[in-house]
């Protein structure tokens, strides 16, 4: 029996006034993660649906009397028990008498109806439970009859309903949550890492990840600080990592150290070339000091004035009124609060004037200024004992959050911003070099995401003599894929990043383009801050 990576699982279908039955077996897979890397392992209990029936019905008008059943088992092969639900996905019913539109669940050893029940009229698509928290314990098959009709009624005149009908489709959903990080993860069994970031990564995958820790010996530590700070990421061109959200599509470019999933906005389509909310936008009108590489900034004169961010950059502004005008008030229960988004601002050393270089140089840069490797990392500045990075790390005013439970400044408005030239790194850019196949730069066509038009990330790069500021981009123009750096006042598109909380449970789908990721949220992570 086949297993189907779906918390959802198909039993039968109903279309507009006919019944198509499909005779084929699924498998759901529940169970936590246990372990880490390449020893991760699924716990799992087994149901299998198994539709006994593979006889096509159809009809073409539904009269009085009508009526056909569906029969189906669900064996719980695991030993703990399996609750679920039985419902109708997207529910119409545009029947005018609503009384005669009736099923009834049968089963030897499972959920029984003692009596017909009635469907409603709906005429918008919504989910309809017909039986809820059913339990199959572990070891035993439930057999099951649902039986649909209409109902004949020989003293009304049921013309009314000419014309009518209904649609959806039968389904069981587990009742059991399972954390979108902990399905990603299953659905990605091989995780590997890598200590190679000199060469662009274009590799071509499905079902798996990578694993990056973002610990750091320092000579105070003693090894407890490493608890939970593994963070999981795709790398190169990823065939798996699609997800549906708010009405739009997104690449997964990584799990955060809390559990949260961050997300890069595709716009409304896996094929879709215009996936940006703007596509001609200022990092900063003016670009003439060193604090205009800040996504806010403060005043001149220190890097700690610069970094007081009382005033929000121009792309700041254009990302949070698309936030504010898109998601806010449906959808940003869904989102973390707590995740940082990193300016890093420190530098070798700071220069009101003159020419300098920002810290992501010294870690994306190096093999190029002929030193030993790039080192990206997902660190909001530098371990102060490593020599060769910068001797100024990235402080908490660069650390970009909502609230400041996590260590984030607490000066964004909303959790939302842009993806860092060192996510990109991990990704699989390369600086100066071309990325023709990595997820960031290819739609799920194999064309470029965004067209011909450059993007921003977060992320300073340089300070010139002339005290003109320039920030990482991708370069999609002239040098596919490739990340470069532009002066701030120079335009770009803008592709917003954003991280779904901790507490995200997954609906259904398995990454692909065809099926993304879909989710859910419960009362809980409805208030939770992350």
């Amino acid at each position: 029996m086949g297993k189907v990576y779906s918390k959802y699982v198909l039993i039968g279908i109903i279309t507009f006034l006919t019944l198509v039955l499909i005779g084929v077996s699924y498998a759901y897979w529940r169970g936590g993660i246990l372990g880490e890397g390449a020893n991760i392992a699924v716990t799992i209990d087994e149901a299998h649906i198994i539709f006994t029936d593979d006889t096509e019905i159809a009809e073409s008008d539904v009269n009085p009397g009508w009526s056909t059943s569906k029969t189906f088992t669900i064996e719980n092969q695991g030993t703990a028990d399996f609750r679920y639900d039985i419902y109708i996905k997207n529910f119409v019913n545009t029947l005018e008498t609503e009384e005669y539109f009736q099923y009834k669940i049968t089963s030897t050893n499972g959920y029984n109806m003692d009596d017909y029940a009635v469907l409603p009229k709906n005429t918008t698509a919504s989910n309809y439970d017909l039986a809820t928290r059913i339990v199959v314990p572990g070891g035993v098959t439930q057999e099951y009859t649902i039986e649909f009709r209409y109902v004949n009624d020989p003293y009304y005149d049921q013309s009314i309903d000419m014309g009518k009908g209904f649609s959806g489709k039968l389904m069981v959903k587990a009742t059991d949550e399972i954390k979108l990080y902990d399905r990603i993860l299953a659905d990605h069994p091989t995780v590997n890492t890598r200590k190679d970031f000199d060469s662009v990564f274009g590799n071509t995958t499905t079902g798996v990840i990578y694993k990056e820790s973002t610990y750091r010996e320092t000579p105070e530590s003693t090894g407890s600080e490493n608890n939970n700070k593994d963070v999981y990421y795709f790398a190169g061109n990823v065939k798996d990592n699609w997800l549906s959200f708010g009405g739009y599509m997104w690449r997964i470019i990584r799990t955060n150290e809390d559990g949260g999933i961050r997300l890069l906005y595709h716009g409304t389509s896996t094929t879709a070339t215009n996936s940006y909310i703007a596509y001609d936008t200022l990092y900063n009108e003016t670009a003439d000091t060193t604090m205009y590489v800040g996504y806010m900034y403060g005043t001149e004169g220190s890097i700690d004035n610069n970094r007081t961010n009382t005033t929000s950059s121009n792309i700041k502004t254009v990302i949070d009124d698309w936030y504010k005008n898109n998601l806010l008030n449906k959808y940003d229960t869904y989102v973390s609060k707590t995740a940082i988004y990193c300016n890093d601002r420190a530098s070798e050393e700071y220069k009101s004037s003159g020419s300098m270089n920002y810290a992501a140089v010294k870690r994306l840069e190096k093999k190029s200024s002929g030193k030993s490797g790039n080192q990206p990392t997902y660190q909001c500045g530098q371990n102060p004992k490593d020599s060769d990075f910068v001797s100024s790390p990235a402080s908490v005013a660069d650390k970009f959050s909502v609230s400041t439970e996590s260590g984030g400044n607490g000066q964004l408005e909303y959790g939302i911003a842009l993806m860092t030239a060192d996510e990109l790194s991990f990704a699989g850019a390369l600086y100066l070099n071309v990325s023709p196949s990595t997820y960031y730069y290819l739609n799920s066509s194999g064309v470029s995401s965004t067209g011909n038009n450059w993007w921003w990330s977060m992320s300073p790069s340089y300070t010139n003599a002339g005290g003109s500021t320039a920030v990482y981009g991708v370069n999609t123009y002239s040098n596919k894929g490739r990340l470069e750096t532009k002066w701030a006042y120079g335009s770009s598109a803008v592709r917003p990043v954003l991280s779904l909380k901790s507490c995200v449970t997954w609906e259904e789908g398995n990454g692909i383009a065809n099926n993304p990721y879909t989710v859910s949220v419960n009362d809980t992570c409805s208030v939770a801050i992350n």
